[in-house]
């Protein structure tokens, strides 16, 4: 009985219970981290998994010959043979000054003429 009234078994028997709570306490916050990023990975899969899909209904779209040819055209300036292209900058497109500036917007037939100068 002596020995649990011993000041150094005391000490020993808090510095043992004081490690395996900071162990514990590790153990917690290594969970959490896990879990947290278990959490953004699952986030980071599902958007994956999204964007793979819109691919996958892309690729389809662009295995039909039409839809392959227009965007071809879109994206690349394409043109058929004997066809004229009117390419007009976005500058012009897209800013104001088409008008001298003033906020008016104005409609692409308008923009045309101002581009070919009529």
């Amino acid at each position: 009985m002596r020995i649990w009234k011993s000041k150094i078994f005391l000490f020993f028997l808090l510095a043992l219970l004081s490690f395996i709570l900071f162990k514990a306490y590790q153990q917690w916050v290594v969970q959490r981290s896990l879990e947290k990023r278990f959490y953004n990975l699952d986030n980071k899969i599902f958007g994956l998994k999204s964007e793979n899909q819109s691919m996958e209904r892309e690729i389809g779209l662009l295995q039909d010959k039409e839809n392959l040819e227009e965007v071809a055209r879109k994206l690349q300036v394409l043109k058929k043979p004997g066809e004229e292209v009117l390419v007009i900058p976005d500058e012009i497109l897209n800013s104001g000054m088409a008008l001298g500036g003033s906020g008016y917007k104005a409609t692409l037939w308008q923009k045309i003429k101002i581009f070919f100068g009529f």
